[in-house]
């Protein structure tokens, strides 16, 4: 996701920074499964694995931040090149100017 907004901003891709927002309900089911598995293994007893699941627990956390933050840039992508579009349009002559 985070290449992807970084592409779509540099490149002006609205459709790629459009594709990457709309990631949002993907990423939320797989940082769910994620956590449910490590919650699965804890109430399995698995002690041994503890600092193991803690890191685990600790990544996807990470990845959701880095997730978000990666919508914000393609959020950014896609303002940037409407405020290119509205300010690239001709301007309008009125009577006053004339």
């Amino acid at each position: 996701a985070l290449g992807d907004a970084l592409h779509a901003l540099v490149e002006s891709d609205v459709s790629l920074a459009e594709d990457v927002i709309n990631r949002k309900d993907r990423m939320k089911e797989l940082a769910s499964a994620a956590i449910e598995t490590v919650g699965l293994e804890l109430s399995s007893g698995t002690t041994g694995r503890l600092a193991v699941l803690a890191i685990e627990t600790e990544l996807v956390e990470l990845l959701k931040h880095l997730f978000y933050f990666s919508r914000r840039i393609a959020r950014g992508a896609v303002s940037c090149h409407r405020h290119d579009e509205s300010s690239s349009e001709p301007n309008e002559v009125t009577a006053d100017e004339e």
